[in-house]
């Protein structure tokens, strides 16, 4: 109901405004003036199909006043719906000169201090969307300032995720501007929450986006471009982007995007391994899509016998199959972590033979710090973690599964990294032990697999 009643309502009411005769103008100004108290009451409704009216009543009054309701009002809204609504009017109302600088103005000293509001960010994600070249090369600037902050990269991560919560061109078009600042190209988390929030904003621009990127793009954000073109288009074309620019030239003019539960539900039931990676290395069947890799090994007492000699056996053989271009390190834990290397170092042969020598050595202790170990993980620069245990979290700083989860993806907002879970001997599906793997490897883009031994 919501989008239709939106473009019917604005239609309404273009058919209801004043006609000029010949040589007149409109005093948008003034009949906003006019209409301002009905407008203010009706956005604050209780009611959805009230707010949504109000907002595309809204859309006839491109003005600084209209676009200070929907900025504080619309974009401040609590319902989704509301909010995408009154980002795609404002984005609309770019166009206008005085519009935009009153969304510069409404930036003020926060942006450039690294103390965003709320509302300075949709004023940033806004501009972003302009068409004025003037206001492009402004809007630039301030997120060029904003990324030599050294709060700066956790800013422009968390504008990216407020622009996946947008759909449309517009959304679209701020996203790829993202792109332009130099930040996308030297740190891996920025880049892939750029890349992220293009795949949710279901526009042809994010398409081609992505696409486009794909024709350089490495590790993990290579394998999740991949995973959303195949799951938009059903096409398995391989990791060449030629042959996905091909496709969509073809298809780019008809194509319709999925309804959004569908497209979400396929996303969380492909496992993309084998399509997406054939022959590429895999840890026990998941497959080692990243460039910059963290193996963690669970030591603990539980471990001993036929587990232990098995997951040795697993991890060494994974250590083997990367490619030289893979920087890689390992993580043993019990009751303390244990990094075989300070930093992530390129898997060479004499690396890879190190490393075997570690993983082999290892022996068991009491204990099962799992927060220490993927704690200490997430301190190297890396793209995806393969988390291995087989029993429930015993000792360390954090013991609850539920806290672990919560701690472990709150750091893992500004790092982007995959954490992908290996279960042994779990036990049955949806158990706590179950659970805890499948739901932080779930909130960290990751894969869960289960195994017996």
């Amino acid at each position: 109901m919501g989008r239709g009643l939106i473009g019917l309502s604005f239609a309404a009411i273009v058919m209801s405004l004043p006609c000029c005769g010949a040589g007149q103008e409109r005093d948008v100004a003034g009949e906003f003036k006019t209409a301002k108290a009905g407008l203010t009451a009706q956005i604050k409704d209780r009611k959805q199909e009230n707010r949504l009216a109000a907002v595309a009543k809204l859309a006839a009054f491109p003005t600084p006043d209209a676009a200070r309701l929907l900025l504080f009002q619309g974009l401040g809204s609590a319902d989704a719906e509301v909010k995408r609504a009154s980002f795609d009017v404002l984005a609309k109302f770019t166009s206008e000169a005085d519009v935009c600088a009153f969304l510069k103005t409404t930036i003020g000293k926060q942006w450039r201090q690294g103390k965003p509001q709320p509302e300075t960010y949709a004023c940033i994600a806004l501009l972003l969307a302009s068409e004025l070249p003037e206001v492009q090369e402004d809007v630039l600037n301030l997120v060029r300032e904003v990324a030599d902050l050294p709060v700066g990269r956790d800013i422009l991560i968390t504008l990216a995720d407020e622009l996946a919560n947008c759909r449309g061109d517009a959304a679209a078009r701020s996203l790829v501007r993202l792109m332009e600042v130099p930040l996308f190209e030297r740190d891996f988390a920025f880049r892939r929450a750029v890349e992220q929030a293009l795949t949710h904003v279901r526009a042809r621009p994010a398409v081609a986006a992505l696409i486009k990127l794909l024709a350089k793009a490495r590790g993990e954000v290579r394998t999740d471009i991949l995973k959303y073109l195949m799951n938009l288009s059903g096409q398995q074309l391989g990791l060449e982007a030629a042959a996905w620019q091909d496709w969509w030239q073809e298809n780019e003019k008809k194509f319709e995007f999925p309804p959004e539960q569908r497209q979400m539900q396929a996303a969380r039931n492909a496992s993309g391994g084998p399509q997406l990676h054939p022959a590429g290395p895999r840890y026990y069947s998941l497959p080692v899509s990243g460039a910059k890799l963290v193996f963690i090994i669970d030591t603990s007492s539980s471990m001993n016998g036929p587990r232990i000699v098995a997951a040795q056996r697993e991890l060494c053989r994974a250590i083997e199959e990367l490619p030289a271009d893979v920087e890689f390190n390992v993580i043993a834990f019990n009751s303390l972590t244990y990094a075989w290397q300070g930093k992530l170092v390129p898997a060479a042969p004499d690396s890879k033979h190190s490393a075997i020598y570690f993983v082999m050595a290892q022996t068991v202790a009491s204990r099962t710090a799992s927060y220490d170990a993927l704690e200490a993980a997430l301190q190297y620069d890396g793209e995806a973690i393969y988390f291995l245990t087989d029993g429930s979290p015993v000792g360390g700083k954090i013991t609850r599964p539920p806290d672990i989860i919560q701690a472990i993806s709150r750091l893992n907002k500004y790092r982007r990294m995959t954490i992908n879970s290996v279960g042994i001997g779990v036990g049955r599906p949806g158990n706590n032990f179950d659970t805890f793997l499948s739901t932080l490897a779930d909130q960290n883009f990751g894969l869960y697999e289960r195994v017996d031994q």
